[in-house]
């Protein structure tokens, strides 16, 4: 498909019947009765007993079926758009690194929420967008438990199903509900770190702080207000590109926590209302030191 041709709202339609079909498979293995099959994406084990502490240990997974979607989905969208490059999270962690060029790029997660997939929590997500100039211009976030998906494409605003979604109306921190993870690092820096930024913005009163553990859906919640702010440091891009869309196209804001515009590929970021995101940019820490 030439990028000149590019109709948004067919895409769209490619992108969340796909992201259907998918989403079968990971509900098939979610509802199975047999024990989901474990790998670590570092070299770690469950039976380390090392008194030393790993950066992330044991708690970056990845399963047969995280690996199978991303195949699924990636030979799909090859079949739409053969000159589009991939970015798959399964592919580029079993790699050396990864880039988001100016290139129009599927961005993929094939389970975002693996912990919670494999512990049969219905918080997990299948994330697709579409990416040119290091932006996306669609996205879509498909939970196959709770069969609900969020989609967005440029200028054609913001959906859950079929109902279009706004994000939350609150102006001051004391009616927030703010969303976050403490993510995969165990540095004692680094959990400090995170401990340290909940505690800052528990103290502004707001309502609640919620740690659901899928970052792609959590940034969808910020979008339909069910949160009124998400952020989080080392999460990918791909956790994030297709609900970047979403906040945006539902009258959000996405930025870095810093206040700076947001990279995709620096591994943070703070999204959901306006009012709220700029109070909060005054709360975080930015310096995060992995």
């Amino acid at each position: 498909m030439a990028q000149e041709a590019l109709d948004l709202a067919k895409v769209l339609a490619f992108v969340e019947a796909l992201a259907r079909e998918a989403g079968e498979v990971v509900r098939e293995t979610f509802y199975s009765r047999e024990e989901v099959s474990v790998e670590f994406k570092d070299k770690a084990t469950e039976e380390d007993d090392s008194s030393s502490v790993p950066t992330t240990t044991t708690v970056d997974l990845v399963t047969k079926t995280d690996k199978a979607v991303e195949v699924l989905i990636k030979s799909k969208l090859a079949e739409h758009s053969p000159s589009y490059l991939f970015l798959g999270e399964e592919e580029a962690s079993s790699g050396d690194g990864y880039h988001l060029t100016d290139a129009p790029t599927w961005v993929v997660d094939p389970i975002d929420g693996t912990t919670n997939f494999v512990h049969k929590v219905p918080f997990l997500a299948i994330s697709i967008s579409l990416c040119i100039n290091k932006w996306p211009v669609l996205g879509v976030v498909f939970n196959p438990i709770t069969n609900e998906l969020f989609r967005a494409a440029k200028g054609l605003g913001s959906f859950l199903n079929d109902q279009p979604i706004r994000v939350g109306k609150a102006k001051v921190l004391g009616q927030a509900v703010i969303g976050t993870n403490f993510g995969y690092n165990r540095s004692q820096e680094g959990m400090q770190f995170m401990i340290n930024n909940v505690s800052s913005v528990l103290a502004t009163k707001v309502r609640a702080i919620r740690m659901n553990g899928a970052a792609a859906l959590e940034v969808c919640y910020s979008a339909a207000g069910r949160s009124n702010a998400f952020y989080e440091f080392g999460i990918h891009v791909w956790d994030i590109a297709a609900g970047v869309c979403i906040v945006e196209e539902a009258g959000g804001k996405v930025i870095s926590p810093s206040g700076q515009p947001l990279d995709l590929m620096t591994r943070r970021v703070l999204c959901g209302s306006p009012e709220i995101v700029d109070q909060l940019t005054h709360i975080i820490n930015d310096a995060c030191p992995y």
